[in-house]
């Protein structure tokens, strides 16, 4: 039996990688952010996916209540602009801990990451998707 030192060990795994996230201004021209994602497994990031669930399922339930209570006359005047804003500040706090740091000027926060997805619509999904797609999915030579 050989007794050959192994290349390739279980429970090496990084405490982050890089990865370059598309960001498309309102002309499409495309830059590019380079984050410092948190790396984890796949079970481990679907136990992050199964919080999100969770919380959401509890955010509806409460919403439903409080909708029987009051009915449409409680819809605000500003409902788009709410949920908007409700949508981003989640997105950049999902953002917040899947990554810790990116490769721009301003500070790694809620309000930069906001600032992000206002100017560039659609870059905390882009953000999201790279990262799933790096902890989640199938690499082509493992197959």
């Amino acid at each position: 039996m050989s007794t050959k030192n192994p290349k390739f060990v279980f429970g090496t795994a990084p405490e982050t990688f890089k990865r370059n996230v598309e960001v498309i201004d309102i002309e499409g021209n495309v830059s590019e952010i380079e984050f410092t994602f948190k790396y984890r497994t796949k079970k481990q990031f679907a136990a992050l996916l199964d919080e999100g669930v969770k919380a959401a399922k509890a955010e509806h339930a409460a919403a439903d209540s409080e909708s029987e209570k009051t009915g449409i006359d409680s819809i605000s005047d500003q409902f788009y602009s709410e949920l908007c804003e409700k949508n981003d500040k989640k997105s950049a706090e999902y953002v917040l801990k899947i990554a810790q740091g990116w490769d721009v000027a301003n500070e790694f926060c809620v309000t930069s990451l906001l600032d992000l997805e206002n100017r560039f619509p659609g870059a905390l999904q882009s953000t999201a998707q790279t990262y799933a797609k790096a902890v989640s999915e199938v690499r082509t030579k493992n197959l």
